[in-house]
C-alpha cells in the first residue's frame, strides 16, 4: 500500500505543482482539487468499464441454462468439447467424490 501510495504522490506531484502555479497558491487546496479528479477519472473508469462487465455476466447468467443443455445434447462448440473428451463420463465417474471433496472444503470453514 504504501509502494502505491508513493507511486501515486510521485505520479501526481507535477499535476499538483501545476494546479499551485496557475490556480492556487496553496498546496493543500492544489492536492485536494487533484485528489478529487483523480477519483473522479477513476470513478468514470470503473462505470466505463465495470458496466459491460455486469452486461456480460448477466448475460451468461442467463444463458447458462441453455449452454448447458446444448452440452449434454452434444450441439454447438461446447457440446463437441463435451462429446470429444469424454467429460460427461468423468463426471459421472467423479461425482462422488466431488460432492464428497465440497462438503469436506465447507466443513473447513
Amino acid at each position: 500500500m504504501v509502494l502505491v501510495s508513493g507511486f501515486l504522490a510521485v505520479l501526481l506531484n507535477p499535476i499538483v505543482v501545476a494546479i499551485q502555479r496557475q490556480l492556487v497558491p496553496r498546496r493543500g487546496a492544489a492536492v485536494g482539487i487533484v485528489t478529487a479528479l483523480a477519483l473522479v477519472v477513476f470513478l468514470g473508469m470503473a462505470v466505463a468499464f465495470g458496466s459491460p462487465l455486469v452486461t456480460g455476466i448477466t448475460h451468461l447468467a442467463n444463458q447458462l441454462p441453455n449452454y448447458v443443455g446444448s452440452a449434454e445434447q452434444g450441439r454447438g462448440w461446447i457440446g463437441h468439447l463435451v462429446s470429444k473428451y469424454h467429460i460427461q463420463n468423468w463426471v459421472k465417474r467423479n461425482s462422488p467424490k466431488l460432492v464428497s471433496y465440497a462438503r469436506c472444503s465447507a466443513s473447513l470453514r
